[in-house]
Formats: structure tokens, C-alpha cells, sequence
């Protein structure tokens, strides 16, 4: 890899130990062992303020977001159950690919400790492959080596979902 990749992993929950947190910082340990350089935006620590269509500039959040998403060369994205759709939705609307793949962490209060520690060594290599298969895609959008995203994305998809 000529360049180093950077994957940004944007999520959490507002919960003192968040287990999509937890997941999330996983499936960014699996990018940086694949060679990216990663950064975690903890939804809770950038406390961001809701949209409001009057005020002229971002929030100094707002702006660290906007720039990190931006300058990333992929994205890890993180939450509770319920809006894995929407994020999905949204992720089209941005005109972005996604892995059509998710590591659903069903009983969550099994699969991490009290203290957000993973207990499920299936699940950890789940996600630590989820985040390798982003790296290994975006390298491949980066250098253009393939043209064939979705082929790339199915392969990625695949990989994850064998890695148990």
C-alpha cells in the first residue's frame, strides 16, 4: 500500500459503557492491523448539537466531523439496533459504498462485560475482519484497482460473514 489509508469509526451511544462503542473500536482495530491509520468519533464525546438551518457556520464538533469524515478514506459506523437501516439509507443518499455487510451484536449484554470487554471471540473476529475488509476495499477504490465496487463490496461481505 503506497499510501496510508485512514479509516474513521463514527458511533457509540450516549451509555457511560457502550457496547456499540466497544464494537466499534474492534472493528477499528482490525483496520489498523490491516495498515490505516484510524481515528474513533465517539457520538457522546462530540455532543453534537441538533441541526438548525439558521445558524451560518458549524459548531467547533460539527467542524472536527465534517472534516474527519471528509478526509477519510473509509468509514466505520456504530449504533444501537435500531437504526441500522437509516444509516444504510443515508450512506446511499451521500453517494457512498457500503460493505453490504453489518455485524449485528444480538444479546449485547453477552457478548460484552459489564465493562465493555468482549466475551465472544466469534464476534471479536467478526469485527476486527469488518474492519480489515473496509481497509482492503478502500485501498482498491483509492488506487482504482478495481472498477467493480459492488463486486469488491460482495467479496468484503462475504469474508466477514465467514470469518466466525
Amino acid at each position: 500500500m503506497a499510501k496510508t489509508l485512514t479509516i474513521v469509526g463514527l458511533g457509540g451511544s450516549l451509555a457511560n459503557v457502550s457496547t456499540s462503542r466497544a464494537a466499534l473500536q474492534l472493528a477499528l482495530e482490525g483496520a489498523a492491523t490491516a495498515g490505516a491509520e484510524t481515528q474513533l468519533l465517539d457520538i457522546r464525546q462530540l455532543n453534537l448539537p441538533m441541526y438548525n438551518p439558521d445558524d451560518d457556520e458549524p459548531t467547533e464538533t460539527a467542524a472536527r466531523l465534517i472534516e474527519a469524515c471528509y478526509a477519510a478514506d473509509g468509514m466505520l459506523w456504530s449504533s444501537p439496533m435500531y437504526p441500522i437501516n437509516t444509516m444504510e439509507f443515508a450512506t446511499r443518499a451521500l453517494r457512498a459504498w457500503a460493505v453490504p455487510y453489518v455485524v449485528p451484536v444480538a444479546a449485547a449484554a453477552r457478548v460484552f462485560d459489564r465493562m465493555g470487554q468482549i466475551q465472544d471471540q466469534a464476534v471479536e473476529l467478526q469485527l476486527k475482519t469488518l474492519g480489515g475488509e473496509v481497509v482492503r476495499v478502500a485501498e482498491r477504490f483509492v488506487t482504482h484497482e478495481s472498477p467493480d465496487h459492488e463486486t469488491e463490496c460482495a467479496r468484503a461481505a462475504e469474508r466477514v460473514a465467514t470469518a466466525a
